[in-house]
């Protein structure tokens, strides 16, 4: 498979025969075993440009899935439509992963820092997400609450708890992203924990622990006897 772009080169192909080749890769082999140029090939179809593909294939395929539909379409030979194609795909693999967290049950830190793991360790940017909990402490809803820096002046414990509230949580677990990777908790951290948990306790929520994640790491007010 690693000589497929190649192939098609050398072979003067069609770029409808490029994609026909990767759709039959697909069909032989599986996705698991495919490398993403196939896989791009077969998300955007018979227009599939083999040059393209390969590089699309070139960036880290988690920064790949955060692009937005203007950064794809920015990238050389692009077009709107097979950005489109692709910010789809994963956008459906997105929902996909979400969908399968509803109902994971959360009885310490690490089984919520090791939910969200492979989804956010990569992020460049930071996200602020929660996850809502029932009396058993199943994951009822997973909701970003925001995109950005993250610290106690732009996080709302309202917006947090009038979410709750709605879904009938009983507990939640707030988790946010540190892109350098590094998960030690900074000033603001500590503030946003401390606002986070004394509203919880007011409004008969309770927080059930603050994450932040790293690069396969992660910390936990909860463990650390911080809140």
């Amino acid at each position: 498979m690693e000589n497929f772009k190649q192939e098609s080169k050398e072979n003067g192909t069609t770029h409808h025969h490029y994609a026909q080749k990767a759709r039959e890769s697909v069909a032989s082999y599986g996705t698991e075993h495919c490398d993403l140029h196939e896989l791009l090939a077969v998300i955007i179809g018979d227009n599939a440009n083999p040059d393209v593909c390969a590089n699309l294939s070139r960036f880290d395929i988690h920064l790949l899935a955060e692009m937005t539909i203007q950064e794809l379409w920015e990238i050389p030979g692009v077009t709107y439509e097979v950005a489109l194609s692709i910010k789809g795909a994963f956008g459906l693999a997105k929902k996909l992963s979400t969908r399968r967290k509803l109902g994971a049950s959360i009885r310490i830190p690490k089984h919520a820092a090791d939910l969200v793991m492979e989804e956010l360790r990569h992020l460049k940017q930071e996200h602020f997400i929660c996850l809502f909990l029932n009396s058993r402490g199943m994951v009822i809803e997973k909701k970003t609450i925001f995109i950005g820096s993250v610290d106690a002046s732009v996080i709302h414990a309202r917006e947090i708890f009038k979410e709750a509230v709605k879904l009938s949580s009983s507990f939640i677990v707030c988790i946010h992203t540190h892109p350098s990777g590094d998960p030690s908790p900074s000033r603001e951290d500590i503030e946003l924990t401390n606002n986070l948990q004394h509203a919880g306790n007011i409004i008969g929520i309770p927080l059930f622990d603050h994450i932040i994640i790293g690069d396969g790491c992660y910390f936990s007010f909860k463990e650390e006897s911080l809140m």
